[in-house]
């Protein structure tokens, strides 16, 4: 005897792209390790001496801001995934696009400002710590150009009517 069984299925809100996953994944890996970073910040600052205070200070407050304007990144790529109409959809994915191309600009400038500071650096944990971030926005950075790069092949979604 067969049994038949009616499912209910709903199509499920939003649209994961292909390469989608991998992006917001390999952002969170890199918020992890910003974390870390901003932890050797906090040490850095308890050792250094009087005059290094204020520059671990604003190497921090720079790390800060420009990772700021990676979690709006990946904000707009979770709101890219969860928009459940087509037009949102085109929309966050546009500004995905436009904020991707920010934030490179945001990661090459700080990352020339670190390097210009890296040249007269005589204390070793700053500089330590500097080396370490630049090698940090260089991994932001190609994630970013990779998501940039995603976004920028990817078609843009027809917008049909509902038929309901």
């Amino acid at each position: 005897m067969a049994v038949v069984c009616a499912v209910d299925f709903h199509p499920a809100i939003g649209h994961e792209r292909v390469g989608d996953a991998a992006q917001f994944y390999a952002l969170q890996r890199l918020a992890s390790e910003e974390s870390m970073l901003e932890s050797e910040y906090s040490r850095a600052v308890e050792t250094a001496l009087d005059e290094d205070h204020l520059n671990l200070y604003r190497d921090s407050n720079r790390l800060t801001g420009t990772w700021s304007q990676i979690e709006f990144l990946r904000a707009l790529l979770e709101l890219s995934i969860a928009a459940s109409a087509p037009a949102d959809e085109n929309r966050f994915r546009s500004m995905l696009r436009d904020q991707a191309a920010f934030v490179l600009a945001e990661l090459e400038q700080a990352q020339r400002d670190l390097e210009r500071e890296a040249v007269g650096m005589i204390d070793s944990g700053r500089s330590r710590v500097n080396a370490a971030v630049r090698a940090f926005l260089s991994r932001t950075a190609t994630v970013v150009a990779g998501l940039q790069a995603e976004e920028q092949a990817r078609p843009i979604l027809s917008i049909v009517p509902d038929e309901r």
